[in-house]
């Protein structure tokens, strides 16, 4: 579905799980990932000088 080997989908729904985005519930053979974070800020800032 996603076109990714599923080492990698299950590594980041692993990650996006220990950052409270997803909720991965186990049903039987299979896990299915649960929303729980829909909205977004990101904010992100550079210190320092530029060197010209």
């Amino acid at each position: 579905m996603t076109g990714r080997k599923k080492s990698n989908l299950s590594r980041t729904l692993k990650t996006l799980e220990r950052y409270g985005i997803v909720v991965l519930e186990k049903e039987k053979n299979t896990v299915i990932p649960k929303v729980q974070a829909t909205d977004f800020r990101v904010e992100f800032g550079f210190s320092g000088t530029v060197a010209a």
